[in-house]
């Protein structure tokens, strides 16, 4: 068992912010080694964990990309449309491109499922 697998177990840590950026590292990492499971594990329990964290919307943008690699289009075009909802009220610049740029995935991955 990994270091940060231990630290998650205890209570007090897996509330932390230093817990939500590991859950989001130890993700990055498995998606860039092919490790979509655990990828898809970890970006997960962000999600359900911390709804109202500032990670919220980066790990569901990062697991629109894992169910892409997974050939889950539909879950991805999903995924996506839900960030992109999310950012409604997004006011600054670089959230409004961040914005467009989750809904061209989003576009993307229809796309990718509706090709033969």
């Amino acid at each position: 068992m990994t270091w940060p697998s231990r630290m998650a177990r205890n209570r007090g840590w897996i509330d932390s912010r230093a817990a939500q950026g590991s859950l989001s590292s130890l993700g990055d990492y498995f998606f860039q080694t092919d490790s979509l499971f655990y990828a898809k594990q970890n970006h997960e329990k962000i999600i359900n964990n911390f709804k109202n964290s500032p990670m919220f919307n980066y790990a569901l943008y990062r697991l629109g990309w894992v169910y892409l690699d997974l050939a889950e289009s539909e879950k991805a075009a999903k995924t996506f449309l839900r960030v992109a909802e999310s950012m409604n009220n997004a006011t600054s610049r670089v959230a409004v491109a961040f914005k467009e740029h989750v809904l061209v995935c989003a576009d993307h991955a229809k796309k990718f499922n509706a090709s033969p």
